[in-house]
């Protein structure tokens, strides 16, 4: 591959081509800059499971303290376990049921052993002759003021715990040193400016694409705003206007933190067309610890032919007001009201919003 900033400039690039589009991500680790961040055995998310999953055996000490509450949380504090750990604790700033993490990998890092420290905060890395030897938490009092905005409080209460390894999955970060001195202009937190709905830059027919441009949202949020920025190069390209007869794609941040659509009851065991999801089967907790070896198993013939027919039969149409689309929709475009018996189902609108659809084709 070609390195940008090192192999070639994006000057370079620029003088090159009439257009470039950047959309190189957030592809560094987190680590949050605490006293003791920097000692040796303190890990950021992203370098611990690349090199875990690259099979170089990441050196961790045989107590782990894994900061962060969310699903690459679980995933470190699992896979920690794996890489020779005793025990595995996970620190975060939720309830257990307000968990960011789905379901299923909180569970499963429980079943697995590892013990979740629930409502406490990283204070301080404890470190002796340059290595971790612990990690004092402090208690949360609360995460919101009264109106609902972020503002974590704490009680004063501290506790420590011994530990060898720290990693922070806290988020990840942008790396972008070789835009310095582009031109492109940027905010007090140190992000891209550009026009979200067009990608464009303080730089003439310099473009920002993705998560570069939105902030970390999902990855079709990132997809749909790329195909803006990949309209945008085209109309610089042909000297065109880079709005003309464009909306803007892209929701105010409030608008993503609306409930799509209500999940079944946990009682609701109708295993029919839009029935509950059949339990997948997983290995045994000791023995995939063991082994490191596969943690879902698959689904027994019987069982599978239940999960098979839980499909509406979309191919068919004719629509069943199944709700899919509205489901996967990442703007959401799309509006449905059903009618369900339990033996019949039908659409009873069905309502579809063009100017906020990014194209991405999900709802096909």
């Amino acid at each position: 591959g070609v390195n940008v900033g090192v192999d070639v400039t994006l000057d370079q690039l620029r003088a090159d081509h009439d257009a470039v589009i950047v959309a190189v991500r957030y592809s560094g680790g987190r680590v949050l800059p605490i006293p003791g961040h920097d000692a040796e055995g303190v890990w950021s998310a992203i370098d611990f499971l690349h090199a875990y999953c690259m099979g170089e055996e990441p050196k961790v000490g045989p107590e782990v303290v894994v900061i962060g509450g969310g699903d690459v949380g679980c995933d470190c504090s699992r896979s920690a376990l794996r890489c020779g750990a005793t025990l595995s604790m996970q620190a975060h700033v939720e309830t257990r049921a307000e968990m960011p993490g789905q379901d299923v990998e909180v569970s499963g890092a429980i079943e697995e052993g590892v013990v979740l420290l629930s409502e406490w905060g990283p204070d301080e890395i404890l470190v002796e002759d340059g290595k971790v030897v612990g990690m004092r938490l402090k208690k949360v009092l609360s995460r919101f003021d009264a109106t609902g905005k972020w503002n974590l409080q704490y009680s004063g209460e501290v506790t420590e715990v011994r530990c060898q390894s720290v990693i922070f999955a806290v988020g990840q970060r942008l790396q972008l040193d070789f835009l310095e001195g582009s031109g492109i202009e940027f905010d007090d937190l140190g992000r891209p400016l550009c026009h979200l709905g067009t990608g464009k830059t303080a730089v003439p027919g310099l473009f920002l694409a993705g998560d570069l441009a939105t902030g970390p949202r999902t990855i079709i949020t990132a997809i749909g705003q790329a195909h803006e920025a990949a309209i945008s190069a085209h109309r610089h390209m042909q000297n065109m206007g880079l709005t003309d007869d464009r909306r803007d794609p892209v929701h105010p941040p409030e608008y993503y933190l609306q409930k799509l659509y209500a999940p079944n009851p946990p009682d609701f065991e109708h295993f029919g067309p839009g029935g509950r999801r059949v339990h997948m089967p997983e290995s045994d907790p000791e023995e995939r610890l063991r082994t490191g070896g596969q943690v879902e198993l698959g689904w027994p013939k019987g069982d599978g032919r239940r999960e098979a027919i839980r499909c509406m039969r979309c191919q068919t149409q004719v629509c069943v007001a199944c709700t899919l689309c509205a489901r996967v929709c990442p703007d959401n475009c799309i509006d449905v009201v059903g009618h369900d018996t339990g033996y019949e189902r039908r659409v009873e609108r069905y309502d579809f919003t063009m100017e906020w659809c990014c194209f991405c084709g999900f709802c096909q």
